[in-house]
């Protein structure tokens, strides 16, 4: 980044990590975080291998343009740009003792902040979840002040977390900020403040109260390798203990964060529509997952089925009524988690890659590789196929398909440009020759996620399916016997069937082996009991 004047350029060096500065009138070059501990890399995905390359970022220019405001993963440094100064915590530390994130409202990219700033921050406590406001002069020492910190959320920027908000906007020549807020169960509405400790409602529209909404609770429990990890659990607004609830686990990455933020009601066009599921009775579960280098299916199995056998011991859930969700990254969890255990009733993958040796193989919607993903980035390989094939091969769902015994309803379209359909189609095969229940919708013209009419149509699949699975409905013709390719747009199938199994005396519902002849299901039972695959490299 070029200082305002233009007399520095400023960049941060990956292997290094620290910045450096390049004086343009000299040619000199000097690393001017030499002599700070502490990490300038930014905190979200922070167990990617790209993420020792990714910093936190800069966020102005001070003292006349002679020293950068960067970010640390908590705090805000002020850092001469000749290194002959010796580095200021302008927040004082006080971001990384108390698990907070420190951003400027209003970052100063292309002047020179005057050396009396003083600055309003944007605050975000990692632990608690709550946002708010902070000031601090910038050239006095100290603590920044609390102005207001609550479970709301104001102004989160930045990707770590993806919150967002409205930027608070300064009138043009009065000390007055319009500002706004939302909650778990408060539409977002706008403010003005003067102070960033009282503020005048301008704005009051609740569309949430009209309908049944929920609550977030923020949830703590420990993995199976004892680590203490946080997830949301969200509950319809009249939540009843005595009763039981079945419950759907979505995740993808670390939603923890989300806590306080209002999601709004509508079609699911990948993700679950949590508030919509919520309010038709269901529980939602949105556990973090923390992750290892060349384990993330294993890591997700750890977090995922550790916060579901936690929430076993609660009355309320109903544990013979679980359910998996995940789309992306997420579908591709809910793959590896099915080969792993038995315990939920249904799951259901969007967009999800399942072969991670031909996923490494293939191109991307654009026709650019998908080799840098596993390298570098979420499925955190960290190696080539050929340095790590056993990698590859363990964190690949399709070769332990024998394992599923869950119900799967997969979605993945031809369009999708950042995973190729063949990923889900894989898996669908392999479940299908295996006699497995599994079923594949695939949308014309729509790519890694729905939209319209497609996500209206998913959207009422979706609920039929956990419906009949955690609820015990009647059971969807397309769920039982399928619509023909040729009827496509033409016969949804959504007629609900009421007739009983005459054996069982219960509604019908899919069984698992009907296209296998008896001599192959023996096949097949023999074969869940098989030993994992294992690669020896010599």
């Amino acid at each position: 980044m070029l200082s305002p004047q233009g007399k520095y350029v400023i960049y941060f060096n990956g292997k290094e990590k620290n910045y450096f500065s390049y004086e343009v009138s000299s040619g000199r070059v000097n690393n001017i975080t030499r002599n700070i501990r502490t990490r300038w890399t930014t905190y979200g995905r922070r167990d990617e291998p790209l993420a020792e390359f990714t910093p936190a970022g800069i966020a102005g220019w001070a003292d006349g343009g002679s020293a950068a405001l960067i970010y640390d993963q908590n705090d805000i440094w002020k850092i001469n740009l000749t290194g002959t100064i010796a580095p200021v915590n302008v927040t004082n530390g006080f971001g990384k003792r108390n698990s907070t994130v420190f951003k400027l409202i209003r970052e100063s990219i292309n002047e020179c902040l005057p050396d009396n700033e003083h600055l309003i921050l944007s605050a975000f406590n990692r632990e608690t979840k709550k946002n708010g406001f902070f000031s601090k002069a910038l050239n006095k020492s100290g603590d920044p002040a609390l102005l207001t910190m609550d479970r709301y959320v104001y102004y989160v920027p930045g990707n770590e977390p993806s919150i967002g908000g409205l930027q608070p906007i300064k009138a043009s020549n009065k000390n007055i900020y319009l500002v706004e807020r939302m909650s778990a169960t408060e539409s977002p509405n706008y403010f003005v403040t003067r102070n960033f400790k009282e503020f005048i409602r301008i704005s009051d529209i609740h569309p949430e109260q009209q309908v049944k909404w929920m609550t977030s609770q923020l949830v703590k429990w420990k993995s199976f390798s004892a680590e203490e990890l946080q997830g949301v659990l969200y509950k319809p607004e009249d939540f009843d203990p005595n009763k039981k609830y079945p419950i759907i686990f979505y995740y993808y990455e670390r939603l923890s964060d989300h806590l306080n933020e209002f999601l709004h009601p509508g079609e699911s066009g990948g993700p679950i529509n949590i508030p919509y599921f919520v309010s038709n009775d269901y529980l939602v579960f949105t556990p973090d997952i923390h992750y290892t280098l060349g384990n993330a299916g294993m890591d997700a199995y750890n977090s995922v089925v550790s916060a579901a056998k936690f929430f076993t011991q609660f009355s309320w859930v109903d544990s013979k009524r679980m359910a998996l969700q995940g789309h992306s990254f997420g579908g591709y969890e809910t793959n590896y988690i099915l080969t792993m255990t038995n315990l939920f009733a249904a799951a259901m993958s969007a967009s999800g890659v399942s072969d991670f040796i031909s996923g490494y193989l293939s191109l991307r919607g654009q026709g650019n590789s998908s080799q840098w993903i596993y390298e570098f980035s979420q499925s955190r390989i960290g190696a080539t196929l050929w340095e790590k094939p056993e990698a590859f091969i363990k964190n690949s769902p399709v070769v332990y398909a024998n394992r599923i015994s869950t119900p799967l309803l997969f979605m993945n379209n031809r369009d999708d440009g950042n995973v190729p359909f063949e990923q889900g189609l894989e898996l669908f095969l392999a479940m299908r020759r295996l006699g497995k229940r599994a079923w594949l919708l695939q949308y014309d013209g729509m790519r890694h996620g729905l939209s319209g009419k497609s996500a209206l149509d998913y959207t009422i699949r979706l609920k039929q399916y956990f419906d009949h699975y955690l609820k015990d409905s009647a059971c969807p013709r397309w769920l039982l016997y399928g619509v023909p390719a040729s009827q496509k747009g033409i016969d949804n199938g959504y007629e609900l069937i009421k007739e009983k199994d005459p054996k069982t005396g219960k509604l019908r519902t899919p069984k698992e082996s009907d296209l296998l002849t008896d001599e192959e299901k023996k096949k097949v039972e023999a074969l869940r009991k098989r030993k994992s695959v294992t690669v020896t490299i010599e």
